[in-house]
């Protein structure tokens, strides 16, 4: 889908952002099925949430076109009149649906005025407040009268108060103003406060102010952030009205709908606006972040005793917008804003926090006062624990836990996965606790970790992360990532610089279904093992595993059969470990490559990817090689016979013919790193189908990727960038393949979605940093390496044209304080697909590899190569992949669907050199 801007203002290029209908095009029956020509989905757009909007309109399109299949989606149209026009064209069923501000439903329904009174809410907080009382829900059903279906509200942003006469943060300061705004129900409210006023379009608004014709304007923060110059010398953060939306369906149309489908559109509207409604706060805290840091603008925050003094003086022009028969929604408004619930305080709980603390701990730095100091070589101990806030904690105020730990009705289990790199291999990587929310905490979990010394003797700056996953879902909640320094016998202040404590992705999302069946947990401890945790998530795996839980229901830790401190080393820092520890990974390429020694594959199969019977069995042998031992080593081998006997049930429950549908089946480790994907139960015979990537729908998610973030990640809906590298020269066979991957990328559903091609280092890296908020998606199909003789991993575009995880890893240096500590490089937060050769980890790196890079600016998901592979089964996976993530399968089902299907249809297993890690949930975006 394509969306088009209809500018309504003037003088944009003066700075503020005009305001706009975006207009988006879906095809679908609205009365008695009949298939309009080009139906349309618009929305009435503020000047500063114009992208926000539009992106999550984009998606509301698809989402109402997927009930209507054989329709096409492309449609294009541009109407041009006002948010009226368009609701009248909803109501008489032309448009299926749109969104429109909410100024604009008063005729409908009255008591959306709410919202047109200044000063009733104090912030955006305030107002989602509301809109969530049942007050608030309540007005959506109010529109019912008028042949509309309301399903969710959506946030423009708060405007605030620009003069070039100072603040205006007190009601007196507001007499004998000349002020503009866009409202003329504003316009009128502020007249009676003893302002001349008048109301303009969004360009005449910046103009009237250069003219003179007027001293002060209302607009959103982001709107007065464009302001390169000007007259303006200082803005009011007042958050005196509220610009929103409302999104609208045709009556008809919504109860045309059949139950589950009216339930999966009103879930998916409510899971966009959370997106546009966290991206419009994000952007406004930027904006309001940038306006302070410049310089010939004085910027005021309004107190609370002046919001007051204001709320004070508009209280009768409430009752006047209103009338006084809506007093009982003036007053959910009152009681919704975060001035009054200060008041309350002492009446509510604490605010429930993740708190940590690590003991004991040298003198802290002058230079960095909030990030704790460790002895080299010394033991200490990391409390963690959710309740109210630790004075000595070491995690910031608004490390929030999730809001289905906070919200839920019953007791929540935890796993807690401790990472550290630079630690010494610790008993515990694991531990278990219980959040209780009648008690507004949890018990107190504890891990000792040992850093340690660095070569030269000298300090340095680490870190360790830590995974809280839900026990009832598999989901990850959110990805905490502490900074310590570690102080040496040299100079321990030389090698650490000043960096803050904590890095947290602190947006919230609502509740995701589960992906996974089983969880399977595995954890180095003792300095020397591997343990195992299996933890059951379907109704059907607890019935089958129930060896895996003991009496209390809680899960068991089982000894894995690897005890070897050399054999544990080598898998722990390399995703090849396992083959080097077994000398297999030198002979593997050979083995099944048409140059090598003794050939598995001839170079025609190579081409058509269709392997003969022999080629098959040689080339799965090969893999079985590696995965029988790794499968041996962790499950044969193991004392405990009742792990032994839980793989085997899982296996079976996988083989089940009855199955619906495959298996899903995640690993959560530490750091280990092992190609899972290869497994292979021991035995005589090697049944391609067996081995666990091709058996399971397998995700592989681990800690210590670098990135951190809240595990049901949600992009901006603005990001809507796919970056696409290849190879620069055209003369190369990967380059015209590259094309026809890039056809299919433009094929997909949402049409909107423009695509990036780069062709050069340079031109991936400037992309990157210039559309770092507009991506979501990168793909690459090129060449890349690692070897010996490399410094690093790299990316190869032509003959000394590479980009290396290094010269990724420095795009991070860029990222400007104002973003904050919580703010990914990446805020679209991309899923990508490193088709390449050795993109994955290969050998214990002093510096970040490829795939972890990728995570630290953000990626939600990373799909790998973990060798070499042939350039025509590169293309042929990403061709299969493409198509399946255009559908919206989830990655986790995709990518092992694509195994399977390469050898269903050509007898070929080498989709197994694919591995993804990260959220098995991720998507491409509709």
């Amino acid at each position: 889908m394509r969306i088009s801007f209809n500018d309504q203002g003037r003088n944009a290029s003066k700075g503020l952002a005009n305001i706009a209908g975006a207009v988006l095009l879906i095809a679908t029956c609205i009365l008695h099925c009949e298939v309009l020509a080009q139906p349309v989905i618009r929305a009435g757009l503020p000047s500063g949430s114009t992208d926000i909007i539009a992106g999550g309109a984009r998606r509301l399109a698809a989402a109402v076109a997927r009930w209507q299949p054989g329709i096409p989606r492309d449609a294009e149209s541009l109407m041009q009149g006002t948010p009226a026009a368009l609701l009248a064209s909803v109501q008489r069923g032309e448009l299926a649906a749109a969104v429109i501000p909410l100024s604009s439903l008063a005729p409908v329904a009255p008591d959306f005025r709410v919202f047109d009174s200044l000063f009733l809410f104090d912030d955006l907080s305030s107002v989602e407040r509301f809109e969530h009382s049942e007050p608030g829900r309540k007005l959506l059903t109010s529109v019912g009268n008028g042949n509309l279906t309301a399903l969710d509200f959506w946030h423009g942003g708060m405007r605030q108060l620009a003069s070039t006469r100072g603040s205006i943060a007190k009601p007196e300061s507001v007499r004998g103003r000349k002020i503009v705004t866009t409202s003329m129900v504003a316009a009128r409210q502020f007249q009676r406060a003893g302002a001349s006023t008048s109301a303009f379009g969004g360009g005449e608004v910046y103009s009237a102010l250069q003219s003179g014709a007027a001293d002060s304007i209302d607009a959103s923060s982001t709107q007065l952030q464009s302001l390169t110059q000007g007259p303006v010398t200082s803005v009011t953060l007042s958050n005196h009205r509220y610009d929103g939306f409302v999104v609208v369906l045709n009556k008809q149309f919504a109860d045309s709908l059949s139950p589950d489908n009216r339930e999966a559109l009103t879930t998916s509207v409510r899971e966009i606006g959370n997106d546009v409604n966290r991206a419009v706060k994000h952007r406004e805290l930027q904006a309001e972040t940038s306006l302070m840091n410049r310089s010939g603008v004085t910027v005021v925050n309004m107190s609370p005793a002046e919001r007051l003094s204001w709320r004070r003086q508009m209280a009768p022009e409430w009752t006047s917008v209103l009338g006084q028969d809506r007093r009982a929604l003036l007053a959910a408004a009152d009681a919704a804003n975060s001035s009054r619930l200060a008041a309350r305080v002492s009446a509510n709980p604490p605010s429930i926090v993740y708190n940590a603390d690590i003991s004991p701990q040298l003198p802290r730095e002058a230079s960095n006062p909030g990030r704790p100091v460790l002895e080299a070589g010394k033991a200490a101990t990391l409390r963690f624990a959710i309740g109210p806030r630790w004075s000595n904690s070491l995690l910031p105020d608004d490390a929030t836990p999730a809001v289905e730990i906070l919200a839920s009705k019953e007791d929540v289990r935890l796993t807690v996965i401790l990472a550290c790199d630079s630690c010494a291999p610790h008993a515990e990587s694991l531990k278990r606790m219980t959040f209780s929310p009648a008690n507004g905490h949890s018990d107190e979990i504890r891990f000792v970790l040992i850093p340690q010394r660095s070569k030269d003797g000298r300090g340095y700056e680490a870190r360790l992360q830590l995974g809280i996953i839900n026990d009832k879902t598999g989901s990850e909640y959110d990805r905490l990532v502490i900074s310590f320094g570690v102080a040496g016998e040299l100079s321990p202040s030389v090698s650490m610089p000043a960096h803050a404590p904590l890095v947290f992705s602190t947006p919230k999302t609502e509740a995701r279904k589960q992906w996974a069946d089983v969880v399977l947990y595995a954890t180095q401890e003792m300095q020397r093992s591997i343990s195992i945790s299996i933890q059951p998530v379907s109704d059907e795996m607890k019935s089958r595993l129930s060896l895996a839980v003991d009496a209390q229901g809680q899960p068991r830790k089982f000894r894995s059969g690897i005890d070897d401190a050399k054999m544990l080393e080598a898998m722990t820092t390399s995703a090849y470990g396992m083959m080097s520890a077994v000398s297999m990974q030198g002979q593997f390429l050979k083995r099944v490559s048409a140059t090598g020694v003794n050939p598995a594959v001839s170079a025609e199969s190579q081409k058509s990817l269709l392997l003969t019977d022999t080629e098959s069995t040689n080339v799965s042998g090969v893999i079985a090689d590696i995965g029988q031992r790794l499968y041996r080593n962790l499950f044969r081998d193991t004392p405990d016979i009742d792990l032994r006997r839980l793989i085997m049930s899982i296996e079976q429950a996988a083989a089940d013919p009855q199955r619906p549908q495959p298996l899903r089946l995640q690993i959560v480790t530490d750091q280990i790193s092992l190609p899972w994907q290869y497994l292979h139960p021991t035995g005589p015979d090697v049944d391609p189908q067996s081995f666990w990537g091709l058996r399971f729908n397998l995700s592989v998610l681990r800690i210590n990727t670098g990135g951190s973030r809240n595990a049901a990640p949600s992009a901006l809906p603005g990001a809507r960038k796919f970056v696409f590298a290849q190879y620069g020269r055209n003369s190369d066979p990967t380059v015209a393949l590259a094309k026809e991957q890039q056809v299919r990328l433009r094929k997909l559903s949402a049409a909107d979605i423009e695509l990036l091609e780069v062709d050069s280092g340079s031109d991936l890296l400037s992309n990157l940093e210039k559309k770092r908020n507009e991506i979501s998606g990168i793909f690459t199909f090129l060449h890349a390496s690692f070897n010996a003789d490399d410094l690093e991993p790299q990316l190869t575009f032509n003959d000394g044209d590479k980009v290396t995880s290094d010269a990724l890893e420095r795009l991070l240096n860029k990222l400007p304080m104002s973003d904050g500590e919580n703010t990914s490089y990446l805020a679209g937060q991309p899923l990508v697909i490193l088709n390449a050769c050795e993109t994955g980890p290969s050998v214990n790196l002093p510096h970040v590899s490829l795939e972890n890079v990728m995570f630290k600016l953000g990626a939600q998901g990373v799909v790998v190569t973990e060798v070499s592979v042939w350039i025509q089964l590169g293309h042929d996976m990403a061709l299969r992949l493409i198509d399946r993530l255009g559908k919206g399968e989830p990655i986790g089902d995709a990518l092992s669907a694509v195994r399977r299907d390469l050898y269903a249809e050509r007898k070929n297993p080498l989709g197994l050199l694919y591995v993804y890690y990260g959220d098995p949930a991720a998507t491409l975006p509709k």
